[in-house]
């Protein structure tokens, strides 16, 4: 709706929250709600609106402190304050408050179900500072999936990269809430930072924390190709 001259994205949700948008002739109060251009009919006080959706990708820095939704009752910053201002953007996938790096935001739905997907098995990878040096053991259970909550997660990879500080660099396939976490909790590691790097074949890079930037069509290629 944002491409039918309504505004903004926090505008047209204005819009959607009061009841002005309608939906195959029916009101509609969820702003990021689904549409096939091809059929469906949206409408602001009775005019029928022309609907352009064009893809966008963003990649952006994620800093400690930010929570990946769009708005927060305790009034906590969000992600979307860092990003720009676009009707239809959402995170792919999540990182928790005290987590930082790379996020993806985009409004192409396919591309989000790829990557967030288990039977996909994008790979996502962080640096983690740890609170102790983990045993072969431990690390061998990690990398052969561990019980965590009510399921097992999948295999993974896991090598020390550092001792001062104690670091490691590890790689998972799949993207359950806080997971790393309650993995390197689960061989009696707890982390005390962690930083994801990259997704897929898309990395950081020299990105500033904080910071975002568009996805390259080169990148937005080799995404859609993989």
């Amino acid at each position: 709706m944002i491409n039918a001259g309504l505004g903004s994205r926090r505008t047209v949700d204005d819009l959607v929250f009061n009841g002005y948008i309608k939906l195959n002739g029916v009101i509609t109060y969820k702003p990021f709600v689904g549409i096939d251009t091809a059929k469906d009919i949206v409408s602001y006080r009775g005019n029928e609106l022309n609907i352009v959706v064009s893809k966008e990708y963003f990649m952006l820095n994620k800093p400690v402190g930010y929570i990946t939704t769009a708005n927060d009752d305790r009034g906590r910053n969000t992600v979307y304050e860092l990003v720009p201002d676009r009707h239809g953007l959402h995170s792919v996938g999540r990182l928790d408050y005290n987590t930082s790096g790379l996020l993806l935001f985009t409004n192409d739905g396919e591309l989000t179900y790829s990557f967030t997907h288990p039977k996909y098995h994008v790979g996502k990878v962080y640096i983690a500072r740890l609170a102790k040096l983990p045993t072969n053991k431990q690390i061998r259970a990690f990398k052969q999936g561990l019980i965590i909550d009510d399921y097992v997660t999948s295999k993974a990879n896991f090598t020390i990269i550092s001792t001062a500080p104690i670091t490691a660099r590890i790689e998972i396939y799949e993207g359950r809430n806080r997971q790393v976490r309650k993995m390197c909790k689960a061989i009696d590691c707890p982390l005390t930072s962690l930083h994801r790097i990259s997704i897929g074949p898309l990395s950081l890079g020299k990105l500033r924390e904080g910071t975002y930037r568009r996805l390259t069509p080169e990148e937005i290629n080799i995404l859609k190709n993989m």
